[in-house]
């Protein structure tokens, strides 16, 4: 606001999570990874909410997760926070669209990243989990076969 006196995009991205069964996920890990992937993005929004108010335009991009439409064992916690970012991002897009505010929720799928790596916290569970990072073989266009711990880029579509 100082250096360019408005507010055009706000990005709210945090976030982090531990691999545990339900049963194992210590409450308090579990409300703090809801607490920063959700109330994080609650709080920004409407820090900026009453600039963007002002100037009647801005976008407001919230990151999501593929996990915020499909479960996965482990992820308890970080995925209901982000089925709940979902439905956050939806609700403010309703509210403020009207203000000329656009509200976008972005959805990556799974991204090699340090998110799943050696920040992730891994309990012992009582059934067998792996990390979203260990090697899998997936297969992309039913040709390429990869591992998950190596993961390029995916492939571009062709537009022929």
């Amino acid at each position: 606001m100082h250096t360019y006196g408005r507010i055009d995009v706000v990005v709210n991205n945090a976030a982090y999570a531990n691999l545990s069964a339900i049963e194992d996920t210590d409450p308090t890990d579990f409300r703090a990874q809801i607490d920063i992937s959700l109330f994080g993005m609650v709080n920004v929004s409407q820090a900026v909410l009453p600039t963007l108010r002002t100037q009647g335009a801005g976008r407001i991009i919230n990151v999501s997760s593929v996990g915020g439409r499909i479960g996965t064992a482990g992820l308890a916690a970080y995925q209901a926070a982000k089925w709940a970012v979902n439905g956050f991002a939806q609700l403010l897009a309703q509210e403020v669209g009207p203000l000329g505010i656009m509200v976008t929720a972005i959805e990556p799928g799974g991204v090699q990243t340090e998110c799943a790596g050696s920040s992730m916290a891994v309990s012992r569970s009582a059934f067998p989990i792996s990390p979203p990072s260990a090697p899998s073989q997936i297969s992309l266009n039913g040709s390429a076969e990869l591992s998950a711990a190596t993961q390029p880029s995916p492939p571009r579509p062709s537009y022929a």
